[in-house]
């Protein structure tokens, strides 16, 4: 069976081998290519989003997708982060922290 079909039935692992067989063998090391691929959230989520698409709970799209969200969100609370510090606030505070005495001005609401 081609790779795609076995991993839509849920042959997950069989799949997997069937993609990379004749690739070089170092491309079926796939931490190497997330490392490569520079996606180090997806690999830090890896391990739960394929014992969670083992179960049976997720098929060939939806682990997809899982996966990618895992990278995307890793990436997305990176760049929060980083902003923040580039921003060099002296602290930070939620809206029911501010001081809005300071500047009178500013609505409340």
């Amino acid at each position: 069976m081609h790779g795609i079909a076995l991993a839509e039935r849920g042959h997950w692992l069989t799949a997997v081998h069937t993609m990379f067989r004749d690739s070089k063998p170092e491309l079926y090391d796939y931490v190497a290519l997330l490392e490569r691929m520079k996606m180090e959230h997806l690999l830090a989520q890896l391990d739960g989003v394929c014992e969670h698409a083992a179960k049976g709970d997720l098929d060939y799209k939806r682990f997809l997708t899982h996966t990618l969200e895992a990278e995307w969100r890793g990436r997305h609370q990176r760049g929060v982060e980083s902003r923040l510090k580039l921003a060099r606030l002296p602290w930070l505070k939620s809206l029911d922290q501010a001081d809005f005495d300071v500047q009178p001005s500013i609505d409340r609401k």
